[in-house]
């Protein structure tokens, strides 16, 4: 899925808040890492059933090799979304194979089209012109431009949360810009790598860090759970578009965990 570019204007803010020393984003807290499959599909369980939104759904999780497989029935894309980022953000899950279906028949696309146009209608920016729909066997592809990144993720969660939706296509939705000026490959990854620190949007967590090698950028670090290389990526494919991006990214459960008698973490200890 393409995503929208971030422009001139929009770097500058994203520089400015860099210059001004924010904050990187802080590691997950955690408890004591599951050391056996076993374990580790208890812990994911109990996440799933803490979220009142998900608990009432009958949603089976086994784990083999650090890979956490999910099955079952959901209503909606929305639902598919959280059960499979809940279950990223333990650590100890290196990886993640759904199978978790849609509940209820397929929607005919006049249908599904009718629903979607109805939902984006209440929001002034999201109808046409400036974003049209179109359906197909459930896909829902949208053109067009937003004014942000808050209204590009908003329109997403909008179309998540519908009943039918079993695919969203949003590689022709740009964000929009003031200029029809590109930016050079540097301020791409810089804009890119200020974006994923930006703890107040996007909170991952790790060490990250961005190369533009060949017209591709390249995300390198440790991170401590699968949700945070999930995020970084996302994060990226706001900026460039995501077949530019190359992932190098490692995990490891222990990064930012606290060593025995120490209120610092062990990481952190040794800058």
């Amino acid at each position: 899925m393409r995503n929208g570019f971030i422009r001139p204007w929009h770097l500058l803010w994203l520089l400015l808040g860099f210059l001004a020393g924010g904050a990187g984003p802080g590691f997950a807290s955690v408890g004591p890492l599951p050391r056996t499959d076993r374990e580790l599909a208890r812990a994911v369980r109990e996440r799933l059933d803490r979220d009142p939104r998900l608990r009432s759904h009958r949603i089976a999780v086994s784990a083999q090799a650090g890979r956490i497989h999910l099955s079952g029935t959901v209503p909606n894309l929305a639902r598919q979304r959280e059960a499979i980022r809940l279950a990223a953000a333990q650590r100890g899950v290196f990886g993640i194979d759904s199978d978790l279906a849609l509940r209820g028949p397929r929607l005919p696309d006049r249908t599904l089209r009718m629903d979607v146009t109805g939902k984006l209608s209440l929001y002034a920016d999201l109808v046409p012109p400036g974003v049209t729909v179109a359906v197909d066997n459930g896909q829902v592809r949208v053109a067009g431009q937003v004014g942000t990144i808050g209204r590009y993720l908003f329109l997403r969660e909008q179309l998540e949360s519908l009943p039918g939706v079993e695919e969203i296509d949003l590689g022709a939705l740009r964000i929009q810009t003031r200029t029809t000026e590109r930016l050079d490959e540097e301020q791409l990854r810089v804009a890119v790598l200020h974006l994923i620190r930006d703890p107040y949007q996007f909170p991952v967590s790790g060490r990250i860090d961005v190369e533009a090698q060949d017209g591709f950028f390249v995300l390198k670090g440790t991170v401590p759970r699968l949700i945070d290389k999930m995020e970084a990526l996302d994060v990226a494919a706001l900026v460039v578009d995501r077949q530019r991006i190359r992932d190098e990214l490692r995990i490891d459960p222990n990064l930012g965990r606290l060593r025995p008698h120490s209120g610092v973490p062990a990481d952190r200890r040794l800058r």
